[in-house]
């Protein structure tokens, strides 16, 4: 994917697990790969796939960092940039149009409909896609309300990203009781929230690649189990299965009407009767978009060549390769553990069942034979986070 061997740096912007898979993916088709970083040392600097680091004010400082940035893109041989996580996408996006360089993310309109679960719930019920029964909840007055219109057990989101101060993605909640204890305990949010009956079944990730709503490659992943007792959470656990038609159908349709050009993660419940139902779209990368690659399909660098115009090629997707997570497994146990969620016989189940997952594993989301050292700093980050555990 060279093509023009003086302008081939590509700038990756935030530091995740899926950074990593990033600069791995790019590396290897001869990239040159530039790791952002503020104040701290970040874990994608330790890997060998990283050429440079580029020095910036911390994103917070909203005016600097722009303006370090401009001066960056002057730089001939910079060819893209690739924020990976929603708070780098939400600030480089913006700028787009006035950087001559290419921005590796989807357009705005289309992650200002996938950032809202109202929105997205409307796009489904709009292009015939099954999800279950949910509301627009504009505060906490109308609660009680939505919940004898939506039924019990129910979940409830909120409406856009603000996990960070309610303390949770999603509450499952089994009857009316269980609501009002929780509305009491939050902070509503600004922005409102959904409430939405609960829907059964593993969650089902379907992580495509498209452009102007073609979609031109698409992998399918079922989750086994995630960092929350309760199944909702991150996937610290899944397998790569055969495409089911209706999902590839539905994703399609999804695509076709947001005329997605990018990456993203379509998800979806399957229960054991096959009976399935629309969760949401992550308008960017998948965070275990590593297994996504193992399996075959290069969502990376098939984005970024999409972009380019180059013609996208891909191999066949390899089904029933498993993944785990094993230092995502280990954070999720301690953060139960410290907040009295499980006890000391769960914890042991839970770490025999990640240890189980992990011997079994053809791919792991961070550990790699070939680029071991990011694995330093996120072993002594989950060892401390676990000896804090065991000690309170």
């Amino acid at each position: 994917m060279r093509g023009d061997a003086s302008q081939s740096g590509v700038l990756v912007l935030g530091d995740y697990r899926q950074s990593l898979t990033v600069a791995r993916s790019l590396h290897a088709a001869g990239m040159h790969v530039i790791a952002g970083r503020s104040d701290r040392r970040t874990v994608l600097e330790w890997s060998r796939c990283v050429a440079e680091v580029w020095r910036h004010p911390p994103i917070a400082e909203q005016q600097e960092f722009v303006e370090a940035l401009t001066v960056l893109c002057r730089r001939t041989d910079l060819q893209a940039i690739f924020p990976v996580g929603d708070r780098e996408i939400e600030l480089v996006v913006p700028l787009a149009r006035q950087l001559p360089v290419v921005v590796v993310a989807a357009s705005a309109p289309i992650i200002e409909i996938c950032l809202s679960k109202s929105a997205l719930l409307g796009l489904a019920d709009q292009c015939c896609v099954p999800n279950q029964p949910w509301e627009f909840v504009a505060s906490a007055a109308g609660l009680a309300g939505a919940a004898s219109r939506v039924g019990f057990p129910a979940v409830l989101k909120p409406d856009k990203h603000a996990s960070g101060t309610l303390g949770f993605k999603a509450a499952i909640l089994p009857d009316i009781d269980e609501l009002q204890t929780l509305a009491a305990r939050i902070e509503f949010p600004s922005s409102g929230m959904v409430l939405q009956r609960l829907g059964q079944g593993k969650r089902h990730n379907m992580y495509f690649v498209a452009i102007k709503g073609q979609m031109l490659g698409c992998a399918q992943f079922v989750i086994h189990r995630t960092d929350r007792p309760d199944g909702t959470g991150l996937a610290v656990e899944g397998e790569s299965v055969a495409l089911m038609p209706d999902l590839e159908v539905w994703t399609r349709a999804l695509v076709a009407r947001l005329e997605y050009t990018g990456a993203g993660c379509a998800q979806f419940l399957v229960d054991d009767d096959g009976t399935a139902c629309f969760l949401e779209i992550n308008a960017r990368l998948g965070a275990n978009c590593a297994a996504v690659r193992a399996a075959g399909l290069d969502l990376p660098r098939l984005y970024l060549e999409a972009l380019l115009g180059h013609a996208v090629t891909q191999t066949p997707v390899e089904i029933g390769r498993r993944y785990t997570w094993f230092d995502g497994d280990m954070s999720g146990l301690a953060t139960c553990l410290r907040s009295g969620e499980i006890g000391g016989l769960a914890a042991m189940r839970w770490f025999g069942r990640a240890l189980k997952a992990q011997l079994r594993a053809d791919d792991h989301i961070t550990w790699s034979i070939r680029d071991p050292l990011p694995m330093v700093p996120v072993a002594v980050r989950v060892a401390r986070s676990l000896a804090r555990a065991l000690i309170s």
